[in-house]
């Protein structure tokens, strides 16, 4: 068995892991600083990529060319006068990413993968035995197929039940249908919580990242926590109970009584979505002396410029649910992979704008104080950031045809994407204010099919490669413990 699983590990990383050459092809005598730039630009794309390795080579040949080749890609590129050596180097590199991306959207990733090993001591058979098990807080992963969503899910389950120290058991509905009558159409894998052995909440996240630990961590938590006046600095700065790291975003209600509509409300918000936020509330007539209505302050310790943003009129159920629910979104999106986009793209109705350098030859300080501000104000748009040479990023440019720093704006519709560009020149934050509040109205420059942006065939890709960590650290962990 564990042989079979170390195989399968080996597999998945061979297809994860990339290397690429950079050659430089000359055909009488090496160019020194042109040698130089290949080089240099070649060790940036490593260090700017977590899954990929370069190696610059020098050969002698019969013409002049850049050979830029990976695994079951090469492509060439003609040396004559160069004006802009970067830029030859960008446009080059654009055009590998995007011949790799398309290679990853044709392949056809099984899903008929039949799992390496079974966690035994998560197992549950029978109906005493989850009886037996149900306690104070206890959670239950369903599957019904053993192909890769469910073995991702139960990889994320139990990494975050052992992270967590807390109780949970898997149940496979195929092997055990008389334990899944509630779950009879199951398509997909689906985690449960038990409160005092009755069926609590289920989660509504995704099987990536961290989620199933927060979503775990999180229900530790009440639903709302009260906070006295000596509690909220910890709060305000991210240091909740439970996580060692600080939170990305803590939301606070101040408001003088339990009995207004605005509490009311908000606990019942709170309730719904108890794991997926952390709420808490001062409830005290001490608000009174500061504050003449309710207030809701979200913090944002992590954020590089704004460290908080508020709600206080006009506050109704609508209103408020876009608070909270946008305000779980940072200032400015990193976009280094599909699952990135997807989160920044796919779950909104309003347009990305992307501040498109990844030579970094523009100053994006403006942008991502602008972004940052716009946290506080009705929000026309979210924002993202490429300055990197990843070769994801890359990938966007050449689809998307940009060809110098730009603000990429992406909007998706029925059938794929609408898309704006806008040349980066030194815009202030009043100029961006204006430029994306015209946005909203504006008519679409291109249309590009969703074909051409396969986000969910792309993130089943980068799926496996989370797996395929998971595996490593969960592997190695069940080592020590059988030390």
């Amino acid at each position: 068995m564990r042989l079979l699983f170390l195989v399968f590990i080996f597999s998945i990383n061979s297809c994860l892991t990339q290397h690429v050459d950079f050659v430089y092809k000359f055909s009488t005598e090496e160019n020194k600083i042109l040698s130089e730039k290949i080089e240099i630009f070649s060790k940036f794309v490593s260090n700017d990529n977590r899954f990929l390795t370069t190696e610059f080579k020098l050969e002698q040949g019969n013409d002049e060319k850049l050979i830029i080749s990976g695994e079951n890609i090469k492509l060439e590129f003609a040396i004559q006068e160069l004006g802009d050596v970067q830029n030859f180097l960008l446009d080059s590199f654009q055009k590998y990413s995007n011949e790799y991306y398309n290679q990853i959207a044709l392949k056809s990733w099984s899903n008929e993968l039949k799992f390496p090993r079974r966690f035994e001591e998560f197992e549950i058979t029978s109906e005493y035995e989850l009886n037996k098990k149900l306690s104070n807080n206890f959670y239950v992963l369903y599957y019904l197929n053993e192909n890769f969503e469910s073995w991702k899910a139960i990889l994320h389950f139990v990494n975050a039940l052992k992270k967590s120290k807390k109780e949970g058991g898997i149940i496979n509905c195929f092997e055990n249908s008389d334990l899944c009558k509630a779950h009879e159409n199951l398509n997909s894998p689906i985690l449960e919580s038990f409160h005092q052995q009755e069926q609590y909440l289920q989660f509504k996240g995704t099987f990536e990242n961290d989620n199933v630990f927060d979503w775990i961590q999180t229900l530790e938590q009440p639903d709302i926590t009260s906070l006295s006046e000596n509690a909220v600095p910890y709060y305000r700065e991210g240091m909740i109970p439970g996580f060692e790291d600080t939170r990305d975003t803590v939301t606070m209600l101040f408001i003088p009584s339990k009995k207004s509509v605005v509490y009311q409300n908000y606990a019942k918000f709170a309730r719904e979505n108890h794991g997926r936020f952390h709420l808490c509330a001062m409830v005290s007539e001490e608000v009174k002396k500061w504050a003449h209505q309710p207030a809701f302050i979200t913090m944002k310790p992590r954020d590089e410029f704004i460290k908080a943003f508020t709600l206080f009129s006009n506050i109704t159920w609508n209103s408020m649910t876009t608070f909270l629910e946008e305000g779980q979104h940072p200032s400015v999106h990193e976009i280094t992979n599909a699952q990135q986009l997807s989160y920044a793209l796919v779950k909104t109705s309003k347009p990305l704008v992307i501040f498109y350098d990844p030579l970094k030859l523009k100053d994006s300080t403006s942008f991502r104080k602008y972004a940052s501000n716009h946290q506080s104000l009705k929000r026309d748009a979210f924002f993202g950031l490429i300055q990197k040479l990843d070769v994801f990023g890359l990938y966007l440019g050449q689809i998307f045809e940009v060809t110098e720093p730009s603000y990429l704006v992406i909007r998706e519709t029925d059938t794929g994407y609408c898309i704006i560009t806008k040349k980066i020149s030194s815009e202030n934050e009043n100029q961006l204010v204006s430029f994306v509040h015209k946005l909203v109205s504006k008519e679409c420059e291109k249309t590009l099919d969703s074909t051409r942006l396969p986000l969910n065939r792309l993130n089943k890709y980068e799926m496996l490669e989370e797996v395929k960590e998971l595996e490593i650290q969960i592997l190695s962990s069940s080592s020590h413990e059988e030390l």
